[in-house]
């Protein structure tokens, strides 16, 4: 037990006495050493010189740090730890670098080179979507056809978005007679179209149509529904339709049902004009859509039905027979909110208020199938409807009601002339003014059935803008024209018109309105005199010009004829009204006017007999070869 404890103090002794000798051997400053190696120092000098103080190397590892082949692995690491990882290219990176080519520079072809030649991780299918989207639009269809192969060779799989990028660029060809190799190419694409579909509903039941690449799935469907009814193939659309499924993302949808009406239409349109038998057809074809749209929309709702639905479908019902037309009337009553009987209000309408074009082929088909006074009931129900009174002040819309307004006038009601001046009176006071000029002429005409003049000085103020106060007055030189609506200038009427405003005066038998006629063509005639008062040479190069016009030539040339009547009519001496009514001014004009309309038809004569001929051209015969002339 001593041994042992001896033998370990003379080891720690012997340690104390080293580390004493390097303390003072390192620090010559140091206190001396005992024999014990107790150094007289502080112990902050002891702890100051063991931290700064490193311990020798010995000569194995100053060897080992001198090695070239040790210093040349820490300078590679050195050098790979200052360099930056190499990072891999993206598909996103490779999709903006196609867009900044495309979009900004307009570098199409060199953007398809970098897409076929970048590596394979970068590309996927969204970036060859991108591409073959870019070549579309630029219409450039032989180049993504072409791209649309490639991608299938490199190993891609085409998705929704591949078939609906080259459907929207196809279906963007208005003349397929110059892409017949195209069209080929549309039909083997569809197929295609429908075997991924198959497999993707065999795959996943619940198929996802929210998801990005399956975004809007029917919609090549429809294209090429669209791209069959341009270029006529009728029956192969009816094919593709009834191929759809009846139900789920795949079934036809509100696209769809819409270019199958409008081509029905289109058919039969074609084969009214053609006489032929297959209207039946046509009609039957059109009531069977509408069956299917109805058990669509008891499942999604009205909404489905729309304005581009109902168009086509009254336009095709209108040429049927009368049980087509009275359920074109039961679709006007559910669907638009009009017609019914007065006592009982038609329920509230289920499509968009504000569909203009249905309400137009409303009131058409009334006419059509010569229900007048329901033309009428119709057009009197958008006027109370605040929210659609707008619709009845479009001309195609003021000159449907104008005509029933004119068949019942002709059927012996001349109060339809008032009405048809107390519409025109609303459409000023409501709506647009322009859109009096367009039906100014078919007003007239309900005004000359009913023989009624006053009505027709009120169109004439509405249409033209002018008073009629202004044409009475006597005083010379140029009238004042009081505008009647400040918001807009005069407006000439044109030679219909005017031929007849003579009408109507003439038809009244009145002298009072025959002057008044005149008086309003002599202060507001304008363009319409001078083709009357022109001299002669003016008058033979007209003439010539007039003949290539053979149409406004004759309305000239009837105007010219109600002119030199009225005229006669109104100069002429009755003991009832004498001619001394009109002052001396006035009769002189007239007496002038009627002179330059005589002048002016012995002008015509002449014009049309002095016009140059073309000189025969020289018969030449043929000589057979060989003889001499």
């Amino acid at each position: 037990m001593f041994r042992c404890a001896a033998s370990s103090r003379s080891r720690r002794d012997l340690f104390d006495s080293f580390s004493t000798l390097y303390a003072s051997s390192s620090n010559p400053s140091s206190s001396l050493v005992l024999a014990r190696g107790v150094a007289h120092s502080s112990s902050s000098s002891l702890h100051a010189t063991s931290s700064t103080r490193l311990p020798p190397q010995t000569k194995w590892a100053k060897n080992r740090a001198a090695s070239p082949r040790l210093r040349k692995d820490i300078n590679a690491s050195q050098d790979a730890a200052s360099v930056a990882p190499k990072r891999l290219l993206q598909p996103y990176e490779l999709s903006q670098r196609v867009n900044k080519l495309v979009d900004e520079e307009g570098l199409l072809d060199e953007a398809i080179d970098m897409v076929q030649n970048s590596p394979h991780d970068a590309q996927n299918i969204k970036v060859w979507n991108n591409l073959i989207t870019k070549c579309t639009k630029a219409k450039r269809y032989k180049v993504a056809w072409s791209l649309f192969v490639d991608l299938k060779r490199r190993g891609f799989v085409p998705n929704i978005r591949t078939y609906n990028a080259l459907f929207r660029g196809y279906v963007a060809i208005k003349d397929w007679s110059i892409f017949s190799v195209q069209l080929d190419n549309v039909h083997s694409l569809y197929e295609q179209y429908k075997r991924h579909v198959k497999s993707l509903t065999q795959e996943d039941d619940e198929f996802n149509d929210a998801d990005e690449d399956n975004l809007d799935p029917i919609f090549s469907a429809h294209a090429y529904i669209s791209i069959l009814k341009q270029t006529e193939q009728y029956q192969k659309a009816f094919d593709i339709f009834h191929d759809l499924d009846p139900d789920g993302p795949f079934s036809p949808d509100q696209r769809i049902f819409a270019t199958m009406f409008a081509m029905v239409h289109v058919r039969a349109v074609a084969h009214r004009t053609q006489g032929d038998d297959s209207l039946t057809l046509d009609l039957s074809a059109a009531k069977y859509l509408w069956k299917r749209l109805t058990r669509v929309a008891m499942k999604k709702g009205d909404q489905i039905i729309d304005h581009y639905i109902i168009d086509p479908f009254l336009r095709t019902l209108s040429m049927g027979s009368l049980s087509d037309q009275a359920l074109a009337f039961d679709i006007v009553h559910d669907y638009l909110g009009l017609g019914g009987i007065p006592d009982k209000p038609p329920p509230p309408p289920r499509i968009g208020l504000r569909d203009g074009p249905p309400v137009q082929i409303a009131l058409r088909l009334c006419y059509v199938a010569q229900k007048y006074e329901l033309c009428l009931y119709m057009a009197q129900q958008i006027m109370d409807d605040p929210k659609r009174r707008y619709i009845l002040a479009s001309p195609q819309t003021l000159e449907v009601v104008l005509r029933a307004h004119r068949a019942l006038a002709s059927a012996g009601h001349t109060e339809h002339s008032r009405k048809a001046v107390e519409l025109l009176n609303w459409v000023a006071a409501k709506h647009r003014l322009e859109v009096l000029d367009r039906v100014g002429s078919m007003a007239l005409e309900v005004c000359w059935i009913c023989k009624d003049w006053a009505s027709a000085e009120k169109v004439f103020e509405l249409v033209t803008g002018n008073s009629i106060a202004a044409a009475s007055s006597q005083k010379g030189g140029n009238p004042t024209v009081r505008y009647l609506l400040k918001a807009r200038g005069p407006t000439p009427l044109s030679f219909e018109e005017w031929i007849t405003l003579f009408r109507i005066a003439l038809a009244t038998s009145e002298r009072a309105n025959i002057r008044q006629c005149l008086r309003m063509l002599d202060r507001f005639g304008g363009r319409t005199l001078r083709y009357l008062e022109l001299d002669w040479k003016s008058t033979h190069a007209y003439i010539q010009g007039a003949a290539s016009s053979p149409i406004q030539f004759g309305r000239e040339k009837k105007l010219a004829e109600l002119v030199a009547k009225a005229v006669l009519f109104a100069l002429r001496p009755d003991a009832k009204d004498s001619s001394e009514s009109v002052d001396k001014e006035t009769r002189t004009r007239w007496t002038a006017l009627r002179n330059s309309v005589d002048r002016y038809f012995e002008r015509v004569n002449l014009g049309l007999l002095a016009t140059k001929k073309k000189k025969p051209q020289e018969v030449v015969q043929d000589v057979p070869v060989g003889e001499a002339r």
